[in-house]
């Protein structure tokens, strides 16, 4: 699942670079890449930020290690990162609701990196490292997404 999570990190962002050069067939890789990856955020992002196997994913011992307040915040993290992903892609598709979508999920995501750094202060945890870093990117390219103008 991390390998896949990478393999369509690196397709979307050749599917947007390409898109914003007007290459011929760009926004049919950016929108299966963008979308595949908002689902797994959505879907998936508990045990994707909790670094558990998509094999492992319904077998009870996998989660016995990982606090309830953990798996709510991925639950959390993984729908804002989601919503961040959909405004980027419907930016860029001239889609409307981008702005909501990429604001909603911008203003969502700040929440639970407040929440975060709090509860790193207190365990320093890997946990909250990935997580900040994979919001630190996507949030970064949402911003970008909101003040530049697209044509």
């Amino acid at each position: 699942m991390f390998k896949l999570e990478k393999i369509l990190g690196v397709l979307a962002v050749i599917g947007i670079i390409l898109q914003l050069a007007f290459i011929p067939g760009a926004g049919i890789v950016m929108v299966l890449s963008v979308t595949t990856l908002a689902l797994l955020y959505y879907f998936l992002g508990f045990a994707l930020f909790n670094r558990i196997g998509f094999k492992e994913i319904f077998k009870q011992e996998s989660y016995k290690d990982i606090s309830t307040q953990r798996i709510i915040g991925s639950i959390g993290a993984g729908w804002a990162i989601s919503l961040i992903c959909l405004g980027i892609l419907f930016k860029l598709q001239h889609f409307p609701g981008s702005k909501i979508l990429l604001i909603v999920g911008l203003i969502a995501t700040l929440l639970v990196l407040a929440i975060a750094l709090t509860e790193y202060k207190k365990t320093k945890e890997e946990f909250y490292i990935g997580l900040f870093g994979r919001i630190a990117v996507i949030s970064t390219i949402g911003l970008l997404t909101i003040v530049i103008s697209v044509m």
